[in-house]
């Protein structure tokens, strides 16, 4: 199925991450076309944490999804973002968020959801 079909890179590439193959998955993910870029950035925390934790804690993975300007970089111009635009739609930032950002690290999980939610996310993905 992965090998036919556009998400042909991210797919190959979730799954050399799954099993712990760092140089396959960049690979693939090298060659992610904008599309699959953006669903990378929409659903990075759902698959990473299939990721083997030696992927996840990698400095060469977090170097390489600045290069693919889907990391921390790209995830706390968003939060900044949230914060300027506090008083005009009224979401802030998780207090996990807030952290992440003072501390200028990524944050790999979306923690403004509830476990249920997240059981619920879990259950819908393909």
């Amino acid at each position: 199925e992965y090998a036919l079909g556009p998400d042909y890179n991210f797919s190959n590439g979730v799954l050399a991450f799954m099993l712990g193959d760092f140089e396959t998955g960049k690979e693939f993910w090298s060659d992610l076309q904008p599309i699959q870029k953006r669903r990378l950035r929409n659903i990075a925390y759902a698959v990473e944490k299939f990721f083997p934790q030696e992927i996840l804690d990698s400095d060469c993975y977090q170097d390489m999804l600045e290069e693919l300007d889907v990391g921390k970089s790209w995830q706390h111009s968003l939060m900044r973002g949230v914060m300027e635009m506090e008083a005009v739609t009224g979401v802030s930032l998780s207090e996990e968020a807030r952290l992440a950002l003072e501390e200028d690290r990524l944050m790999s999980r979306n923690n403004l959801w509830t476990e249920q939610t997240w059981q619920r996310i879990q259950d819908s993905l393909p």
